[in-house]
This record gives structure tokens, C-alpha cells and sequence, in this order.
């Protein structure tokens, strides 16, 4: 243990020497929180909403001031051929167009027709848009229909239909994009960043020569490698608190769960991530090529086949597949299990049973390669 405690002195001395892994291990996830976290974002606010009048009546005005005041459009004045181009110029996200007999119509309790034309190139975005503008209008039209008449008497409450809507959200029940992001950043980030630096421990001493003055010392393997990748164990384990903080202060996500429960998971990730970042060491000759390694072979799948920004229920059957294989999977419902919604250990056994079988075969062919490569 002696000669473990002091391979890993070693390694922190280096670290601190070394400004550019420093930077990456704990300046570089803050970055990545920031920019992912305040510019990668599936809310819509203040979207730009060009607005063809035909009635120009009092109520035409009380359904667009309907629109400016929900906080999610802002509506601008237009004629037809202005809506057009406001859409092809991409100066407006939707325009909404009130027929000239609108108030007529509404006030005598008529079917009255209101179009809304969607910029289609931004599918998404003009979707959950497009959900906004249709809730608004079902909202305007069932006040001016069903509310009258329940105020004038002749329909009592109990005569509205028995179903309407009434929808809440649980874990998250503002809807902040946040809440689902930053969760997830913690699994991207921590893997990346373990992987890589513990992919370069090794190549680095092999580069220097220093790697063979190691290995003829009384020093056992199994030291050596607990010794080379206990640095990398804690820094994780930083990564997580500064993530995981910077997240509740600067983002303002819940944290539901057991703090244990997340630093006992996030150890059994953190051991998975060393043992493949100790198996790349071995199989690349040069820092540039694990650097590249690591990369490729944990930020691509993290970020798309790991269900952060995508649901996996939605993807073809032989991709959900592939998605088995990628650990990022199994620990981003942990964190987002553990901190949004309070998830048990009980409740959580599949991941962690997916994860100690991560963390077993990392290690256990990372030691094996590594053994056979010295």
C-alpha cells in the first residue's frame, strides 16, 4: 500500500506540473456545463410571430394579446405578402392569420377558422411552437364559448363536458430545460474526461522511456496500475462535485435523491471509465493516438446513443441495440434517477448491475493487455 500511496504522489506532482491537464480536468468541464447548459436548450421563448389581421376588432386584439402575454411569442403586425416574407426570411418563426369575419362569428358562437402557417425548415423548434400557439387558441376559444354561458346561468358547471385537460408535470414541473440537460452533462463529462486521462498516464511514461525504469523496480503491477489511476479516481470524483454544484447554484436543479447513493454509482462509473482508459494506454502507441481514441470512442456515443438528447425508444430496433454497449446509458438514468426524481438503490439494480459488469470487464482486460504488452 506504501509503495501504491507514493506511485500516486507521483502522479499528483505531475498533474501539477502539467497546466494543460489541469485545464482539463477542471476548468474544461465548468466550460462545457456553461455552453451545453445555457446554449443547447429545447424551450421556446419570445419567438417571433408575424400576426395578419382581417378583423381588426376587439376580439381579434384580445386573442393576440393572448399570444404576446403567454411569454412565448412575440407578435408583430403584417400584412399577407409581409407574413410571407417574414417566413422566408426566417424574421418570424409562425404567423397567424384572423379572418375578416372573426368577431362576428364569435360572438354569435359560429365555427370560425384561424390559420397558422409554420416555418417548417426548423422542425422542431416549429412544433413545440406550433403546440404553444394551438393550446392558446383552444384556451380563447373555450372561454368565449363555454364561459358566457356558464356566467349568464343557463349551464351550470356540472354541464361542461366531463373531460378537459388539466396536465402537470412531475420531477421537473416547470419544464426547465435545464433540469434535463446539466443531469446529463455529468455522464458526458465525467466519462470523456476520465477516459482521456487515464488514456494518457501510461502512453506519456511509455513516451519518456520512464515506463521500463518503472517496471524492473520492486513494484508490483497491480500497484503500479492502483497507483496510476488513484489521481485519476479523485479527480473524477472533483468532476462530479463541480458539475453537480455548478449545476444547482447556476442552474437551479433539484437535488432530490441521496448524495450516496450518486457518489457510490458514480465510484462504480469512475472505475468502469479507468479501466477503459487503462485499456486504450495499452493499445496505442502515442499520446495523439489514445487522445483520439478516447475521443471518438466516448464522446460520439455519449452524447448521441446514450438517450442525453435523444430518446432511444425512438430510434431504429438495431441501433437500440448498439446502445447496450454504451455505459453513459446505464449511468445517465442514475444521476438524472437520483438527483430529479429521489431513485432508490432497489430501484436503480438493472443499471448498477450493467454498470459493475462495465467496470469488470474494463479492468479485467485493460490488466490482462497491459500485462501482456510489459
Amino acid at each position: 500500500m506504501r509503495r501504491v500511496l507514493f506511485m500516486a504522489l507521483k502522479e499528483f506532482t505531475q498533474l501539477l506540473r502539467d497546466w494543460r491537464t489541469l485545464l482539463l480536468t477542471l476548468v474544461l468541464p465548468v466550460a462545457v456545463l456553461l455552453l451545453f447548459g445555457y446554449a443547447i436548450t429545447l424551450d421556446i421563448k419570445d419567438v417571433s410571430m408575424a400576426v395578419v389581421d382581417h378583423s381588426r376588432s376587439k376580439s381579434s386584439r384580445h386573442l393576440i394579446s393572448r399570444f404576446s402575454g403567454s411569454g412565448y411569442f412575440l407578435a408583430k403586425p403584417a400584412d399577407k405578402e409581409g407574413a410571407a416574407r417574414m417566413l422566408e426570411e426566417r424574421e418570424a418563426m409562425l404567423a397567424l392569420v384572423i379572418p375578416v369575419d372573426f368577431a362576428e362569428k364569435v360572438e354569435s358562437g359560429a365555427k370560425v377558422s384561424v390559420q397558422i402557417l409554420v416555418d417548417g425548415s426548423e422542425s422542431n423548434s416549429s412544433s413545440i411552437a406550433l403546440g404553444y400557439a394551438q393550446g392558446i387558441i383552444r384556451d380563447y376559444a373555450f372561454e368565449k364559448t363555454i364561459g358566457p354561458v356558464v356566467r349568464s346561468g343557463l349551464m351550470s358547471d356540472s354541464s361542461i363536458p366531463p373531460i378537459r385537460l388539466s396536465p402537470r408535470a412531475r420531477f421537473n414541473p416547470s419544464l426547465k430545460n435545464s433540469s434535463f440537460i446539466v443531469p446529463g452533462l455529468v455522464a458526458i463529462i465525467m466519462m470523456i474526461t476520465v477516459v482521456v486521462l487515464s488514456s494518457l498516464s501510461i502512453v506519456k511514461e511509455r513516451e519518456l522511456g520512464t515506463l521500463e525504469t518503472i517496471m524492473v523496480s520492486p513494484m508490483r503491477r497491480s500497484e503500479l496500475i492502483l497507483g496510476k489511476l488513484l489521481p485519476y479516481f479523485i479527480l473524477g470524483f472533483a468532476d462530479l462535485f463541480i458539475i453537480v454544484g455548478a449545476g444547482i447554484v447556476l442552474f437551479g436543479v433539484p437535488f432530490r435523491g441521496s448524495a450516496f447513493n450518486l457518489v457510490l454509482l458514480s465510484g462504480l462509473f469512475i472505475v468502469g471509465g479507468l479501466g477503459m482508459g487503462l485499456f486504450i494506454s495499452t493499445v496505442a502507441e502515442t499520446q495523439r493516438t489514445a487522445w483520439m481514441i478516447s475521443l471518438l470512442s466516448t464522446l460520439l456515443p455519449s452524447i448521441i446513443l446514450s438517450g442525453f438528447l435523444f430518446p432511444i425508444r425512438m430510434m431504429p430496433q438495431w441501433l437500440q441495440l448498439v446502445t447496450y454497449i454504451v455505459p453513459v446509458r446505464y449511468y445517465l438514468v442514475v444521476v438524472r434517477g437520483i438527483v430529479l426524481k429521489g431513485t432508490t438503490l432497489i430501484d436503480l439494480w438493472p443499471q448498477i448491475l450493467a454498470l459493475s459488469i462495465f467496470a469488470a470487464i474494463t479492468i479485467v482486460l485493460s490488466v490482462a493487455r497491459f500485462r501482456k504488452r510489459t
